[in-house]
């Protein structure tokens, strides 16, 4: 019994002694492979973000109700402000050219073109605070790439970096994801102009039936343009466009 007691105290003895070596090791290590756990030990995902988040859904909000351009070329002005053509004809009784076929296509251009002056800032942001805490940054030129699917917007940052403080990470691209329903009112807005192009208006009205969310305005200017405002009331995102199409001069009816 005394020898089954003792064999039962070197083992208890055995389990603490590994216990507490694990312990110092991870207290030695923890911070060293956790480089890119927070934002004290250095996580440039979760900074950058921050740092653009505000920029992103500011950018969002203008563009979107300027029907994705921040200075369109082909417009009239409704309210004080430069409503782009998205299908367009001067003349009578014909039915409009699309202005613009690829109106998701051009909104993330703007996107990527506008935003990335503000994105290398807080690129630059990171890489002057961490170095003031003690790492070696290292950072390359900063790409973008932004992309609409349902429900957000999908921009990918890349922009290479190494971070070295005992250990070293490098990153080569960074994917972050905001909230935004415009993919659908994008989609409703090319489909509105399909129609414009072929028969010279639409009925707005189908389409609720279908986005139960969704609100579209349609004023009818008296030289004949239209300026159309699609609206989701759940997310409060607006998109605004304008068309001129099937014409008729002054005195005559349709």
């Amino acid at each position: 019994m005394g020898f089954i007691n003792k064999k039962g105290q070197v083992a208890i003895f055995v389990i603490i002694a590994i216990v507490i070596v694990a312990i110092i090791l991870a207290f030695m290590f923890y911070p060293k492979i956790n480089i890119g756990g927070n934002s004290e030990t250095g996580n440039p995902k979760s900074f950058i973000e921050s740092c653009m988040k505000e920029d992103v859904n500011t950018l969002l909000d203008e563009l979107s109700y300027n029907g994705g351009y921040e200075e369109p070329e082909g417009f009239i002005i409704y309210q004080g402000e430069k409503v782009p053509y998205f299908c367009y004809t001067s003349d009578s009784y014909e039915t409009c050219i699309v202005q613009q076929p690829n109106v998701q296509g051009h909104f993330e251009n703007e996107i990527e073109r506008i935003l990335k002056p503000s994105v290398e800032s807080c690129v630059k942001d990171f890489k002057k605070e961490f170095e003031s805490k003690g790492y070696s940054v290292s950072v390359s030129k900063a790409e973008l790439n932004a992309s609409f699917v349902p429900g957000k917007l999908k921009i990918e940052l890349m922009s290479p970096m190494t971070l070295s403080k005992d250990t070293s990470r490098t990153y080569e691209s960074f994917d972050y994801e905001f909230k935004s329903d415009l993919y659908d009112l994008m989609a409703l807005a090319t489909s509105i102009i399909d129609y414009e192009s072929v028969y010279g208006d639409s009925e707005t009205t189908l389409y609720l039936r279908y986005y139960p969310n969704i609100k579209i305005e349609k004023v009818r200017l008296d030289e004949g343009s239209k300026i159309y405002t699609i609206s989701n009331f759940v997310s409060g995102e607006r998109f605004r466009f304008a068309s001129r199409s099937l014409v008729w001069p002054p005195g005559f009816e349709q």
